[in-house]
């Protein structure tokens, strides 16, 4: 998980690290360590418990795969450049493909980055921020299930270089006229540091983090959960 060095570690913790997400009689990993590893910390309680965490609710600003009205929503914040956002970003496509058909899961996807500066002075994940602007412009030229489209060609494609997003979009069916006017005027790049601001006031600390929302709560999980394990946790929600 990689973490936004703007955001206090401890404002973090005491947002969502009191309670892991398991299920009963598997140890499951919730939180991938701060430092940028990659070793999940395991949890033991023996039943899904809720966070009190304030996510911003879904609106037609939100970009949802599946149907809106499933049992189970996963919000997402998710970095563009973020390598373990690439990872997960496969996971969720396949509990997209396990639970979404049926209407039992559905996936909504916020950009979480923000121009900052690392400790040399350089932009964090310079790349990130003008590919999710340019994601905004498809799904405004092509809809939202060319938005999706999009997010897997660009994480497929991990680093996507400044030259290559027109590429990409056309390669989906973007008209390339409307793509450049569109993201030269950086009409989005206010959604996008709104969703980071957003994403920070509901705790995230880093990349990725997910909310997985259902009638009795919201149960946050950090980090690049493995798909055998993530998929442990959905069931749980969808069982609850």
């Amino acid at each position: 998980m990689e973490t936004d060095t703007n955001t206090p570690i401890a404002q973090k913790n005491n947002l969502l690290v009191p309670g892991a997400i398991v299920i009963a009689g598997i140890i499951v990993a919730v939180a991938i360590i701060f430092s940028g590893g990659s070793t999940p910390k395991p949890g033991s309680p023996t039943a899904l418990s809720p966070e009190d965490v304030d996510v911003k609710e879904i609106s037609s600003d939100d970009h949802v795969l599946g149907d809106p009205n499933a049992e189970v929503t996963i919000i997402e914040y998710s970095d563009l450049e973020c390598p373990y956002c690439q990872t997960f970003h496969e996971t969720m496509n396949q509990i997209m493909d396990k639970y979404g058909k049926d209407g039992k899961v559905s996936w909504v996807y916020r950009h979480y980055w923000s121009e900052r500066k690392t400790a040399d002075g350089s932009i964090f994940h310079p790349r990130a921020g003008v590919s999710a602007e340019a994601s905004e412009c498809v799904a405004e030229i092509g809809g939202n299930q060319k938005f999706f489209e999009y997010l897997d060609l660009l994480f497929r494609g991990q680093p996507a270089s400044l030259s290559n997003l027109e590429g990409l979009a056309t390669s989906i069916g973007i008209d390339a006229t409307k793509f450049k006017t569109c993201t030269t005027s950086k009409k989005y790049a206010k959604k996008v540091q709104d969703q980071y601001e957003e994403g920070k006031t509901s705790g995230v600390g880093g990349t990725p983090t997910s909310f997985i929302v259902t009638k009795k709560g919201v149960y946050p999980v950090e980090g690049a959960m493995p798909y055998s394990d993530f998929e442990q946790v959905v069931e749980a929600a969808i069982n609850e």
